[in-house]
């Protein structure tokens, strides 16, 4: 053993600029020693174990008060309640700090809307009917289809395929069957056509045969696809009519990367500046 190594029981004060010192007590777990906080350590031995999401906090204010009868459990939002309870000065500048950033960084998101500047990162909104696009509304897929007013992803494809009723995987291979009304599916080049689908509406998964080949006998007991054995053993499967006289394809507004924006304004798209004044109030509530 080197001969600077600390013995287990070793009590530590580490002082921190800015903040009230720290102390720590070297103890062994197993055949491993670590350092743990002196509070949850008095705690700990002389309490019981602390739950998980939970601190040792000290009811006086003193940091070097490791009675046992000084020390509570509680979680970190009523650690800065006490803080700011003893600290009145510094918890008053610590909000007007918080509140000059929120006032910067949207004065700063309204200056880049109104300018019409591109965020290549943001999700947006295209419109094909009208040939717009629409947006920002965040870094979040989900928050481009909540815009669209799909609270889960999972009920954008089916609707953008004309086809709400049914699971994403579900209208897809109906969407696929569909294209060719007379033709009879291998599984493989169905599954194969099925994620083309599913990776040009912004999917990334990619859908097992043997996950479609479930789907695909689902259906069959629904009636909507057909199912006969070829020559060589193997099922083919093509669309009933009832499937077809059923669909109807909508044209919905589809989230896009702002960096794929460029490309579609060389199409005809134009961006739309949004609406601005909700955020303008609240910066004039935080002035």
């Amino acid at each position: 053993m080197p001969h600077n190594t600390l013995p287990v029981g070793t009590i530590r004060e580490y002082k921190r600029k800015g903040s009230p010192p720290r102390t720590r007590i070297k103890i062994k777990v197993g055949s491993h020693t670590l350092w743990e906080d002196y509070p949850r350590y008095v705690y700990r031995t002389n309490k019981g174990p602390i739950p998980e999401g939970k601190c040792v906090l000290h009811k006086d204010g003193d940091p070097r008060n490791f009675d046992p009868k000084n020390l509570v459990l509680g979680t970190i939002a009523d650690a800065a309640y006490l803080w700011a309870a003893r600290n009145p000065e510094k918890a008053m500048g610590t909000k007007a700090g918080i509140r000059r950033g929120n006032l910067r960084a949207k004065k700063r998101a309204v200056a880049r809307r109104l300018s019409g500047e591109i965020m290549p990162s943001m999700w947006y909104t295209r419109d094909p009917v009208k040939r717009e696009i629409h947006g920002p509304h965040g870094k979040q897929y989900r928050d481009a289809v909540a815009y669209l007013g799909f609270v889960r992803r999972r009920h954008y494809l089916p609707c953008y395929l004309g086809r709400p009723g049914h699971t994403p995987m579900e209208a897809a291979i109906l969407t696929v069957l569909a294209r060719e009304p007379e033709r009879e599916w291998p599984l493989q080049p169905l599954t194969t056509a099925v994620r083309e689908v599913n990776v040009s509406h912004g999917y990334e998964n990619q859908w097992l045969s043997e996950v479609v080949n479930d789907v695909l006998g689902r259906l069959a007991k629904r009636g909507l696809v057909a199912t006969r054995k070829g020559d060589d053993g193997h099922s083919l499967r093509r669309i009933a009519p009832d499937a077809i006289a059923t669909e109807t394809p909508v044209e919905l507004r589809r989230p896009i990367r702002g960096k794929e924006i460029p490309k579609w304004e060389e199409d005809g798209y134009r961006l739309i500046v949004p609406d601005v004044s909700a955020m303008i109030a609240e910066i004039k509530g935080l002035e």
